[in-house]
Order: C-alpha cells, then structure tokens, then sequence
C-alpha cells in the first residue's frame, strides 16, 4: 500500500508537494470553480482519495478508483475550499479476506448458565473457541447478543467462521421479557465481560481469554445492544419526556451492528450517536424492514450520525432482516453472509488486532467490487 503524494490548496494559489518520487498526484483547472487531482495510476491496482485540513487528521473520499496503468483524475469543486491537503493511497490488486474457514479446528460448542447475583438473573452463554491444544492463546473476544426474544442459537455459523480464525465466541441470551430490556441488555453484556475477565473456568475459556481485545456484535435488538456499549443514548423508555440513559462499556473496544434501529424506536433520536467514538461497522439490507422500522434505510442513521474515524456500513442489495442471522443462512444459503462474514472479520482484525492487511482492504472497499455490488461498503 502506498500513500505519497500531497497538494495544498489555498484560495487560489496551489502548490504540489510530492514527497516521493513515485507517481505523482498533480493538480489542474478543468473548468471554472472546479479542480482535478491527477493520478499516475498502476494497472488494476485501487486508489482513493484523502483529504486533511491540517496534516494531522486525514478521511478518506467516498470513492475509489480502479487503475487503469493512465493518468486518472476526480474533479472536485473549489467551493468552500480555502485550504485543504489531498494524498493518495495506492492498494494492491483486488483479492479477497479470508473468505472461507480459517486454520483453527473448531471444538464443539459449550453452553453453561452464568448466574448474575446482584440482578437475579440466570444468563445461558454459548461458547465457540479454537480445539486446545492449537496455540494463539490468548484469543480475541466477540461477545454477541440475538434479536428481540431470539435465543442463543441465532449466530451458530458466523461463530464457527471466527473462531476458525481464532476468536472466541460468546453468544449471551437476554430475557426480553424483563422490564426495561433496553436497560438490562446493555448490562448483560457487562456482567458476561465480567465473568470472562474474572478467570473463567470452562476449558474453552481459562487462560485463554484476551481482556485487551474485546469486541461486542448483535442483530436487531442485539444491534441496539452493541451500540448501547459503545455508548448510544435513549431515553429510558418511549416517553420523550423520560430521563435520557446511557450503559457504555469501555471494555468494548469496537462493535459490529447488524440492522440497528433509527430514532423513533426504542427511545433512540437524532443525536443518540454523537458520542460514539469507538470502531464501529453497521450494516442493514435495502429490504431490511420489521416492526418499528418500516423504512428499511433508517437502519443506516447510527452510521450516518456517528461522528467520522474507523466507522464503516454495509449494506446488503435486497437483503431483509432475518439475513444476519442463521435463520436468513437456513433460507439463502451463504449468498449473503460469503460477503459481510469477511466483512466483520477484517474488521475485527483491523480493530483488534492492528492487522494492517485487514485495514487496506476495508479502506480499498474490495468487497463491493468482489461481489458484483451484491454488498456495498462505505467507510468514513
């Protein structure tokens, strides 16, 4: 991967910067009030943009370009911009993630109940972790929460997949019947992180748990679960006028949304996302309705209003709700999940573990073109 390349921009005058001598990112005037940033591409090899106003915090542009061995240009607009900052980053040829299972054999999957005396409540776990006796210990931590009166049972696949890959898996099941769910699901999470960090004794667990690298995922309400560790906010019940709450846990190092709500539902509003600022890859279907939401593409909204940095969104072409779980695996086979499986963990790896392979991938948006725009991926 390779990023080089600068230009500054300031009112009307331009300055190129190259601070390496390969292909150069130059400047020109197409045409009045715009601007083309000119790219000496490589042959196949994706490029995108990024953009700084003072050298120090850098987003990238919402396309990518795909090499065609020329000079390639984007054409911006000079309204507004008074001073900017602009390199390329150059990624290798598309190629795919980890798309399959990984190196670590599988054990069989173990279910215990957890007892949280300080609440009263019983919680049954289900753990997927690598066979003993293979190495990596100690391994990364998703914790994973189902859909409204869902089950343990509901990411039997996906956990699989990851622990194949070397995560331990922690599927947690919330009573949905208990008053105030919104409340207690979020401290579930946290009592289930307590006892994973309190020398658990399960064989797929002790010695074998990685307090550093913690990572929460959910569908649905589960969704509305990992957001809720990360530090959303809503109001503690469908009364507007209600106190508003908030149940992070700083454990969580990052989470992984399936199909989340938008405000309007379960006390969410606009606003309820502005202080996440932890990793964060959302994802909905473009037919992902259920009651409470009837719009399918409110479900990107926690995206769109979390503040930018290491957020990303997937959205799946014509997928529906029950598609991030095994019950839409059960009905359509791997169509969906061949593509948002890898989506996840990159992103975990990226995340987690600082895997800088993982990273370019994500940023270089392969997965869109991968699937023939089957899943498209956004980062801001």
């Amino acid at each position: 991967m390779r990023n080089a390349f600068v230009v500054f921009i300031f009112t009307s005058l331009v300055h190129a910067i190259v601070v390496s001598a390969q292909s150069p990112l130059t400047m020109d005037s197409p045409a009045p009030g715009q601007f083309g940033l000119n790219y000496a591409s490589s042959l196949n090899h994706p490029w995108r943009l990024m953009a700084s106003d003072d050298l120090t915090l850098w987003r990238y542009d919402p396309a990518v370009t795909v090499g065609n061995g020329g000079v390639q240009s984007v054409i911006k607009s000079a309204a507004g911009v008074e001073r900017r900052f602009w390199r390329v980053t150059d990624f290798p040829p598309d190629a795919g993630y980890k798309m399959t299972a990984g190196p670590y054999t599988v054990a069989p999957f173990a279910d215990e109940s957890w007892v949280d005396t300080a609440r009263g409540y019983t919680m049954p776990v289900r753990i997927y972790a690598p066979a003993i006796g293979q190495g990596g210990a100690p391994f990364p931590i998703v914790v994973l929460s189902h859909g409204l009166s869902g089950s343990i049972g509901a990411f039997d696949t996906l956990s699989a997949y990851l622990a194949s890959h070397g995560y331990i898996c922690l599927m947690i099941e919330h009573d949905d019947t208990r008053t105030l769910s919104r409340v207690a699901r979020p401290l579930d999470v946290t009592f289930a992180i307590d006892v994973l960090l309190a020398s658990p004794t399960h064989p797929l667990l002790a010695g074998r748990v990685d307090g550093a690298r913690i990572a929460h995922s959910g569908h649905s309400f589960g969704a509305f679960t990992t957001l809720a560790v990360l530090g959303a906010q809503y109001h503690i019940t469908d009364n507007e006028a209600s106190a508003i709450v908030s149940y992070p846990d700083a454990r969580v190092k990052c989470g992984v949304p399936l199909s989340p709500q938008g405000a309007t539902t379960l006390g969410l509003f606009s606003g309820s996302w502005d202080l996440i600022t932890r990793p964060s890859l959302t994802m909905h279907g473009t037919l992902d309705t259920a009651p409470g939401t009837p719009v399918a593409i409110t479900r990107r909204q926690p995206y769109d209003e979390m503040p930018a940095g290491n957020k990303a969104h997937l959205t799946l072409d014509e997928g529906i709700h029950s598609d991030f779980s095994d019950t839409g695996i059960a009905d359509h086979g791997n169509y969906y999940s061949r593509w948002y499986f890898p989506a996840m963990l990159a992103f975990l790896d990226t995340h987690l573990s600082g895997n800088a392979t993982a990273a370019a991938w994500l940023d270089a948006l392969t997965l869109t073109r991968l699937s023939s725009g089957v899943v498209l991926l956004e980062t801001k």
